[in-house]
């Protein structure tokens, strides 16, 4: 009896040992850092999980005009009817994501905007003084802000493992901006001074992601289908596609570096402005805007661990033109920003 005890004290005690410490918690937390903060329907919550984020874009133009790839002088502006020319165009974007996991499978997203546009133009044109219009070499400025276009999307979970995710994404993008603003004069302003594209617009997107270690990957895409053939003021923005991919690097469990290239293509605006506007310079008539756009971006995303409870996590991510061409004559993309921070609970 004394010898069964002895044996089965014998064959329980491995079980007592503390179990061997884990030497992978790095790539445990791989996961809580997210991709990129320039990308948007990129990553889904758990069921009950919500996120509230702020997020703040910078898209800045400037330098001589184009056609297509090459450069436009004044000259060539001035022969084809134009009395000036954008200098420099800005776009500033405060946009407030609040996202929620219904369940394991179902994410639901609302993302209401604020756009504050900014344009500064020089006159071209040696006579433009006579007919009211800027002088040659004189520099005017208009601004319009408000409240930009309001995204709501759901998200549909098909795969997930510890090496690879793949969702897919139903956005709506509801018209709460403006699309029919006028200068002070009463004539309808350029149509990128607009905060809104006045149409109900579908954006479906697919999204992939995995890891392997300390390494990330992933690749989305999406095309925004502008679903009436005509706004309230008359026009409608050309449709849009967009295809990114990303690889990103875990530095140490709470910072990450990322590497993403995006490609954009959009289609000219159809139609125009229903009333009064003005051909005086490039960015006023439809046919010079969309074209292509290759974008070369990095970022650094940091979470500050607070024990149990996540702590804010914190992005900003700088893109570069790497390549477009555009359609038309338009002012060539410099450069873009963007910040944001994301609170989960």
């Amino acid at each position: 009896m004394n010898l069964a005890a002895i044996i089965l004290a014998s064959a329980a005690a491995p079980a007592q040992q503390p179990a061997p410490p884990q030497n992978s918690s790095v790539i445990v937390q791989a996961p809580r850092i997210l991709p990129s903060v320039g990308l948007m329907n990129d990553h889904m919550h758990e069921a009950g999980q919500l996120m509230i984020g702020i997020r703040y874009q910078h898209f800045g133009w400037s330098g001589a005009n184009r056609h297509g790839t090459d450069s436009v002088s004044d000259g060539d502006l001035l022969a084809g009817g134009y009395m000036m020319r954008a200098k420099s165009m800005a776009m500033d974007m405060v946009m407030l994501d609040l996202m929620y996991g219904i369940t394991e499978k179902l994410t639901v997203t609302l993302s209401p905007q604020y756009v504050w546009n900014r344009m500064t133009m020089v006159g071209i044109d040696p006579m433009g003084g006579m007919d009211g219009g800027m002088t040659l070499g004189e520099v005017g400025k208009e601004s319009f802000h408000g409240f930009g276009d309001t995204l709501a999307s759901a998200s549909l979970r098909l795969a997930r493992n510890d090496r690879f995710n793949a969702h897919v994404t139903l956005g709506l993008w509801v018209p709460t901006g403006k699309a029919n603003l006028k200068s002070p004069d009463g004539i309808f302003t350029e149509y990128d001074m607009q905060t809104g594209s006045g149409t109900w617009d579908v954006q479906p997107s697919a999204t992939i992601t995995g890891r392997s270690g300390l390494i990330g990957w992933g690749a989305q895409a999406s095309y925004i289908w502008r679903a009436e053939r005509r706004n309230h003021a008359g026009y409608r923005l050309g449709n849009k596609a967009q295809l990114t991919g990303w690889a990103s690097y875990l530095l140490r469990p709470q910072l990450g570096i990322t590497a993403r290239a995006e490609f954009t293509q959009q289609g000219r605006i159809h139609h125009q402005y229903d009333g009064p506007q003005s051909d005086a310079m490039p960015e006023d008539l439809p046919e010079n805007y969309g074209g292509e756009l290759v974008i070369g971006a990095f970022g650094l995303n940091f979470e500050p661990g607070m024990g149990r409870m996540r702590g804010p996590q914190l992005g900003v991510e700088l893109g570069i033109p790497l390549y477009q061409r555009v359609n038309g004559i338009q002012l060539p993309q410099k450069w873009q920003l963007s910040a944001g921070v994301r609170q989960f609970f």
